[in-house]
C-alpha cells in the first residue's frame, strides 16, 4: 500500500504527507523498529520521497535509509561472503 502523499515532487518523486509515522525494522534484531520519526517533525528528514525501485526480476525493491537508521545499529559487512549482520545496540542513559 502506497503512502499518501503530496503533489510536489524531489527527484522526480512525489513527497510522502506531513504527519506520516515511518518504521524501519530488521527480522533479524526481531522485527522492532530500529529507526521511527513522523514526516515533517523535528527530527525526521528534511525531505521523504515515495517511488517503486523494483528489481528487473521482480522479487525485491530498494530502500533507501540513509545513515540514520544505521546509528541505531552496530553493523559489519563481510566483502568475502558478501554477507552483512547487524546487532542491536544499548541505547546511552
Amino acid at each position: 500500500m502506497d503512502p499518501p502523499t503530496t503533489a510536489s515532487r524531489t527527484g522526480g518523486r512525489p513527497s510522502v504527507a506531513a504527519g506520516q509515522q515511518i518504521q524501519v525494522g530488521l527480522p533479524a534484531l526481531g522485527g522492532a523498529p530500529i529507526y521511527s520519526f513522523t514526516v515533517g517533525g523535528p527530527d525526521a528528514p528534511r525531505s521523504v520521497q515515495w517511488g517503486h525501485n523494483l528489481a528487473e526480476n521482480g522479487d525485491s525493491s530498494f530502500f533507501n535509509i540513509s545513515r540514520w537508521a544505521l546509528s541505531q545499529v552496530d553493523y559489519l559487512y563481510d566483502a568475502g561472503s558478501g554477507a552483512l549482520g547487524f546487532r542491536a545496540t544499548t541505547p546511552a542513559g
